[in-house]
């Protein structure tokens, strides 16, 4: 079977690559794209990325430039978008994003070569994105270790070392239906209290206000909920014993820097060959799990016991037996 890039493997092509959303769909893809610039060296490969993840993206020593982009303004920077990248003139443009605005910005792009897939749309695209990269041999799965680079930046001063292994929890995600209730998260500090160094971690006012919570319900415990620039969150997960957390990008991000982590999975659960990398997964107990229904009315993340949680972190960390109070 002929070569998705007969003919131009050894060429020096500039190449976008276009994922820019989400935090934690950006972090799976930086391995994607690294495994690329490994197979061809000569390629320079510029990133399209939402102007938040911008500087995560940039720490990759792989990539040589980022175009961030501010969805903030709408539609005319959206033109303004894919303006500058039709005076770039890219030899060849890799679309992981997906969807009908990724898709338009590839048509609209001016590159000659376009790497992609949409299911109405695909003859946009030379080649079905999944199918090239299969027979480049590039796995669409992380591969197990560390494959992302860490910004350089300061850290909070609290940051110290205590003796204790840290954990880092985060408190929410982008769903409700992905998030462990306040009340067990609560349960689970308590227990740790004495045996581990507690870091929370999140973003946004409903985020802030739990972190608020459980800080002043479980002394000891260091909120920096809302207080993290993003390349101060991978910094911080970076130093991590220990990540806890649903279904959301401080979980990835952890994973992606190669430190221990523990998902708590409930409506979604990802593909096994991810999974198999983790280092310990506590789900909900309900048959429907990684149902992906958001309007589902059964209890789902609220079931997941603490002592469970507990016994994973136990097991990843070798502490002594924890016992759970409250819930």
């Amino acid at each position: 079977m002929k070569s998705p890039t007969a003919g131009f493997e050894n060429r020096p092509l500039r190449v976008l690559f276009v994922r820019y959303s989400s935090l934690g769909d950006v972090v799976f893809s930086v391995d994607i794209a690294r495994s690329l610039a490994e197979r061809f060296p000569l390629w320079d490969l510029t990133w399209l990325v939402e102007a938040p993840y911008a500087p995560l993206v940039a720490a990759q020593s792989f990539v040589s430039r980022v175009i961030p982009w501010n969805r903030r303004e709408g539609l005319g920077g959206f033109l303004r978008l894919i303006r500058r990248i039709r005076k770039e003139k890219f030899d060849l443009l890799v679309n992981l994003q997906g969807g009908d605005r990724a898709t338009f910005l590839a048509l609209a792009s001016g590159v000659p070569l376009r790497y992609g897939d949409h299911r109405w749309l695909q003859w946009v695209f030379r080649q079905n994105l999944y199918w090239a990269l299969g027979i480049l041999q590039v796995s669409l799965f992380p591969r197990r270790g560390a494959y992302l680079e860490a910004p350089s930046v300061p850290l909070p001063e609290e940051l110290e070392e205590t003796g204790h292994p840290r954990i880092v929890v985060a408190v929410g995600a982008s769903h409700p239906r992905k998030r462990w209730p306040e009340p067990r998260l609560r349960a689970y500090l308590e227990a740790l209290r004495g045996e581990a160094s507690l870091v929370l971690v999140g973003s946004g006012p409903e985020e802030r206000g739990v972190g608020e919570a459980l800080s002043r319900a479980v002394p000891g415990v260091l909120n920096l909920v809302d207080r993290l620039s993003l390349e101060g969150l991978v910094g911080t997960l970076a130093r991590a014993d220990l990540a806890v957390a649903g279904d959301t990008g401080p979980l990835h991000l952890a994973r992606a820097l190669g430190r221990p982590v523990l998902g708590l999975w409930g409506p979604t659960r990802l593909s096994e060959p991810y999974m198999a990398t983790l280092d310990g997964e506590v789900s909900c107990p309900c048959p429907r799990r990684g149902c992906l229904d958001w309007s589902c009315t059964l209890p789902c993340m609220e079931t997941i016991p603490v002592e469970d949680v507990l016994g994973e972190t136990r097991r990843i960390l070798g502490l002594r037996d924890l016992e759970a109070p409250g819930p």
